[in-house]
């Protein structure tokens, strides 16, 4: 997670979100920045921070992570999709606030009597 912290001109208030990765990072600043250059930094400001709150689940995450992630980076992306097939069957609805290790280790015994 990166952090966006910046003021704003003339004492107009704080700034401070974060963001998922270093170039939705640098994407965010860019935005920042030229609001603040054009005079739309108030705007800005308050439509980043009266965003709807999204929560991420198991599934959620796990696209996001193949999109951003694995593709860019890997050959065998595919493998990596193909294992999480049956991992959102059984656990793509949990929030992943409130996921812990008690359903991954229920997964692995269901995944072992299937395999």
């Amino acid at each position: 997670m990166e952090l966006i912290d910046r003021y704003g001109p003339h004492g107009s208030g704080r700034l401070r979100k974060y963001a998922p990765n270093y170039r939705s990072a640098q994407a965010l600043h860019t935005r920042v920045e030229s609001g603040i250059l054009d005079g739309t930094w108030k705007q800005l400001k308050e439509e980043l921070a009266g965003g709807k709150l999204t929560i991420w689940t198991v599934h959620s995450f796990y696209q996001r992570f193949l999109e951003e992630y694995c593709k860019p980076r890997m050959r065998s992306w595919r493998s990596y999709e193909g294992s999480f097939k049956s991992l959102n069957g059984m656990l793509g609805k949990i929030p992943l606030k409130e996921f812990q290790r008690k359903d991954l280790h229920r997964y692995v015994a269901q995944r072992k009597k299937q395999v």
